[in-house]
C-alpha cells in the first residue's frame, strides 16, 4: 500500500556504517548519506527493490497486466483460470490482486528513490549521479502508473507519519514530474552511457534511457516536437543500433545486453543459489502437467526449448493474423515471433489426450529460453536471461510517430529502419504505419495496451474482449462464452481502479466514479 511503501526509508544490507547508528532501529539521517559509500547503499537500495519486485511480485503481475488487457494473448492455462479470464474479459474489479500488486511495487520503488533525493546531498560526482539515476527511476514508475490508473497519489519526498494519506494528483502535475525529473537527470550530466554499440558490460540507467524515456513522456502529452527532439539524441548517440543477428534469438542468453538494447535487469548465473527465471512470456509451451503439449518437464528436447514454465502467456489468433496481413504466412518477423500448432506437431509435440488448453493453437516462440538460458544441472532447472525494458527499435518507432507533422523524411526513415531489419519494404510513415510496426514489432513487450489507450483505440479494439474463450484440444478448436457482460467500456476502462486496499488505507484517495 502507498501509505506503507512510501515510509520505506530503504535498506542496505551491506553497508557496515549503518552499524554505527547510536540507537537500534532508527536511520540518523544527520550522520548517514553524507558519503559516496552511502550514496551507494541508498542508490543500490533503488535498484534492488526494482530488481525484489520483479523476482517477488511485479515482474509476473505487470505481465499479465499488459498481456491480458490487451489483445495479444490468452491465459494459457489447461484449467480455466477465473481471475485471469476476468482480466481478459474487463469483468475486473477494484479487489484484483493482479491490479494491487501492480499499483504497490510502483510505489515501492517510488519510496525508495524518495529517499535518495531527499538525503544525498552532496556533490561528488558520484552523489550526483545517484540522484540522477533515482530521478528516472522515479520519472519511470509515475508514467507507469499515470498511463495506467490517470491520477494516482504523487509523492515526491519521504512522508512522515501525519502526512501518510496522500489524495489524488492533478494529470498535469504527474506529467510536470516526470519531465522536471527526466530533464535534471539528462542535464546534470553525471548518467553514463555506453562506450558504443557493442559495449554489453553497462546495466545502470544511462543517459539515453533518460532521453528516450523524456521522448515517451513528451509523446504521451502530444508534444512531439519535443519528442522527437530527445529521441533524436539517442539515435545521434550512435551507441545503439538493431540487433543484426537472427530476430528470434535477440534475447537468448548469449545476446544479453546487445547493441539494441537500451535497458534491461541483469540476473547473475548463481548455481548455488540460482536466481529462477520462469517469466510468464516465456514458452507458452508447456508447464509441467498443466499446459498441454507433450514435453517432459526438465529434460533437453528436439527444439532445445526450456519446458518447465507455467506457460501462462499464448498468442491469440487475431495477433498471428495481424503478422500475416502485412508479413504474409512465411513472413520473417511472424516466424520468429509465433508458432502454430502444425510447427510443434511437425516437431513431434502434439497435444495430450483428454487436455483443453485455453488456446488457439499458437505459442510465443519469441519469448522462448533456449540453449545456454537453460541450466538443467540446478538443484530446479533454472534459466538465466535479462529483461529488457526498452530496446531500440521502440526508440525508431516513437521517433517515427513523433517526427509525423514535423519532419517527414525523418519519419520514414525512422520507420523503415525497422520495416528493413524484418525483411519489409519502404512504406510513407503515418500513424497507421506506426501502429501496425508497433504492433508487430513490440508483440509481447508490455507496450501495446498503453499504445491502445493513448490512441483511443482501445474501446473499438476491446470492445468484445472476453466474449469467448478459445479451448484446444486433440478434438480442434471450441469457443466457450462464461461472461454475459465482457469487453472494454468506454468511460471506466481507460483507467485502473484504485486497490480497495488502497481506498481502505488512504482516506483521501478518491475511486475513480466509473469504479465506484
Amino acid at each position: 500500500m502507498l501509505t506503507a511503501s512510501a515510509l520505506i526509508l530503504g535498506s542496505a544490507v551491506s553497508c557496515s556504517r549503518m552499524l554505527d547508528i547510536p540507537q537500534h532501529g532508527v536511520l540518523n539521517t544527520d550522520n548517514f548519506y553524507q558519503t559516496d559509500e552511502d550514496a551507494s547503499c541508498a542508490i543500490t537500495a533503488v535498484y534492488a527493490e526494482f530488481e525484489d519486485n520483479l523476482f517477488k511480485r511485479f515482474e509476473l503481475s505487470y505481465n499479465w497486466l499488459n498481456s491480458y488487457l490487451s489483445d495479444e494473448f490468452w491465459h494459457g492455462q489447461s484449467d480455466r483460470a477465473v481471475d485471469l479470464e476476468m482480466m481478459e474479459s474487463f469483468t475486473f474489479d477494484a479487489d484484483n490482486s493482479t491490479v494491487e500488486t501492480v499499483f504497490v511495487s510502483l510505489y515501492n520503488v517510488i519510496g525508495k528513490c524518495n529517499v535518495v533525493l531527499d538525503n544525498v546531498k552532496g556533490e561528488s560526482d558520484f552523489q550526483q549521479r545517484a540522484r540522477a539515476e533515482a530521478k528516472v527511476f522515479r520519472a519511470w514508475m509515475y508514467f507507469e502508473l499515470t498511463t495506467l490508473w490517470g491520477n494516482p497519489p504523487l509523492v515526491d519526498h519521504v512522508l512522515n507519519p501525519d502526512e501518510a494519506s496522500v489524495p489524488n494528483a492533478d494529470p498535469a502535475d504527474l506529467w510536470k514530474l516526470m519531465e522536471t525529473d527526466l530533464t535534471e537527470a539528462v542535464n546534470s550530466g553525471k548518467l553514463v552511457s555506453k562506450t558504443g554499440i557493442y559495449d554489453k558490460t553497462n546495466y545502470r540507467v544511462t543517459q539515453e534511457y533518460a532521453q528516450a524515456l523524456l521522448g515517451k513522456v513528451y509523446l504521451w502529452q502530444g508534444k512531439n516536437k519535443e519528442a522527437a527532439e530527445s529521441l533524436q539524441k539517442v539515435i545521434d548517440s550512435q551507441k545503439y543500433d538493431l540487433f543484426r543477428g537472427q530476430y528470434g534469438d535477440m534475447f537468448n542468453g548469449v545476446n544479453q545486453n546487445n547493441e539494441e538494447v537500451v535497458f534491461s535487469t541483469h540476473f547473475l548465473e548463481d548455481l548455488q543459489s540460482p536466481i529462477i527465471r520462469l517469466w510468464p512470456s516465456s514458452t507458452g509451451l508447456s508447464a509441467y502437467s498443466r499446459d498441454g503439449l507433450n514435453f517432459t518437464a526438465g529434460e533437453p528436447n528436439e527444439l532445445n526449448i526450456f519446458a518447465n514454465a507455467w506457460g501462462g502467456i499464448v498468442p491469440r489468433g487475431s495477433a498471428y493474423e495481424a503478422f500475416v496481413a502485412e508479413e504474409g504466412v512465411d513472413g520473417y518477423r511472424l516466424n520468429e515471433t509465433i508458432k502454430n500448432y502444425d510447427f510443434m506437431a511437425a516437431h513431434g509435440y502434439t497435444i495430450r489426450s483428454g487436455y483443453k488448453e485455453v488456446s488457439e493453437g499458437y505459442y510465443y516462440w519469441k519469448g522462448r529460453f533456449v540453449g545456454d538460458d537453460i541450466n538443467y544441472n540446478a538443484a530446479f532447472p533454472t534459466v538465466f536471461r535479462d529483461i529488457c525494458w526498452m530496446r531500440y527499435a521502440e526508440v525508431l518507432l516513437l521517433a517515427a510517430e513523433a517526427y509525423i507533422g514535423v519532419d517527414q523524411t525523418k519519419a520514414d526513415w525512422c520507420l523503415n529502419e525497422v520495416r528493413h531489419r524484418a525483411g519489409l519494404g519502404d512504406k510513407a510513415c503515418t500513424l497507421e504505419a506506426v501502429k501496425t510496426e508497433k504492433r508487430l514489432e513490440l508483440y509481447g513487450e508490455n507496450i501495446r495496451y498503453k499504445d491502445l489507450l493513448r490512441w483511443g483505440d482501445a474501446a473499438t479494439v476491446l470492445a468484445d474482449a472476453g466474449k469467448a474463450f478459445p479451448q484446444f484440444s486433440t478434438e480442434g478448436l471450441e469457443w466457450i462464452s462464461p461472461f454475459s457482460s465482457y469487453g472494454f467500456k468506454k468511460g471506466k476502462h481507460e483507467t485502473l481502479p484504485f486497490p480497495s486496499t488502497e481506498i481502505m488505507a488512504n482516506k483521501n484517495i478518491v475511486q475513480h466514479d466509473a469504479w465506484k
